[in-house]
């Protein structure tokens, strides 16, 4: 039986935080996708197209590692 592993980083935004994670966490597990460990991660993100948010370009964000069966 193979596994599959699925990487997902979760960059906050101007919802609630805890909103954001409980949404993500639903939405996978609906997809039959397993939480396997969760982690910050303080690095680049994506930039928005607002210039006052492009100067703040790195960003803490909690990255997701999800597994599911092949």
């Amino acid at each position: 039986m193979a596994m599959q592993y699925k990487v997902v980083q979760l960059i906050p935004d101007d919802r609630p935080w805890l909103d954001q994670v409980q949404q993500l966490l639903n939405e996978h597990a609906l997809e039959g996708w397993e939480l396997v460990t969760a982690f910050q991660y303080q690095g680049a993100a994506p930039q928005r197209a607002d210039p006052i948010v492009q100067s703040l370009s790195h960003v803490a964000s909690t990255v997701f590692i999800f597994k599911q069966t092949a």
